[in-house]
């Protein structure tokens, strides 16, 4: 981190610093610096207080757990962490993802990603099992070492929908957790307790109260973008 001063003028029609001296930032002035950058992170990761489009009590007591889900994503797609996002392969793991999906990629256009980045920065892949398998945690894990070592990415964080509340995905989270790969989790699948140990974020309705007639696809939270269609908002 360093600190640089000079002339700004226009080059080309864009901005730019003549630069006249530039020094390393240590001790205090890194950590206000870092403060301030974390911070200004955090306030912009925030979601926008969307309503939901149908009256659900069950909806307004997970809402904040949504939120947090919604800000983990959008804190990933500004700090340029790749996003896997797993689904199961059915009616409402799909809808779910494909309007995170949607909204996610939207982002990370938004925010300069052109297609070929947006290729590394996110992936969404069906899963067959209505759990995490070790053979879907594997393959990810694959892909995401080989973009560490050859292109410098970060570990993603992986997003699951429709997915990720059993005892049965454990030991695949147990494998991410190696390499301290945050997971999210967005169900309405019966919950055991113990998942949570593994998880940042876990959006469940039996965790207020609700039972598995809330789906994940009712559950799904926007995460950026005013142009999307009503139904991907939420």
């Amino acid at each position: 981190m360093v600190s640089v001063s000079g002339e700004v003028m226009l080059r080309n029609n864009r901005l730019q610093i003549e630069v006249s001296n530039m020094r390393v930032l240590s001790g205090e002035e890194q950590e206000s610096v870092n403060l301030r950058i974390a911070e200004a992170l955090d306030q912009r990761a925030e979601p926008e207080d969307i309503p939901f489009m149908v009256e659900s009590e069950v909806l307004d007591r997970l809402k904040p757990e949504m939120q947090k889900v919604a800000k983990i994503i959008r804190k990933a797609i500004f700090t340029a962490q790749p996003i896997v996002l797993r689904h199961h392969a059915d009616a409402d793991g799909i809808t779910a993802a494909v309007a995170v999906e949607r909204a996610v990629t939207h982002l990370i256009r938004e925010n300069g990603g052109d297609l070929d980045t947006e290729g590394h920065m996110f992936k969404r892949a069906p899963s067959k099992a209505p759990f995490y398998e070790i053979e879907d945690i594997t393959r990810d894990l694959d892909f995401a070492l080989k973009d560490f070592v050859r292109f410098g990415q970060k570990l993603p964080l992986i997003v699951m929908m429709d997915n990720g509340s059993t005892e049965e995905d454990e030991p695949s989270y147990r494998m991410a957790k190696i390499y301290n790969i945050p997971i999210v989790v967005v169900d309405h699948h019966h919950p055991d307790e113990s998942t949570d140990a593994y998880l940042d974020a876990h959006v469940n309705p039996y965790h207020v109260g609700g039972d598995f007639g809330v789906t994940a696809g009712d559950a799904r939270r926007r995460t950026g973008s005013h142009d999307l269609p009503p139904r991907c908002r939420e």
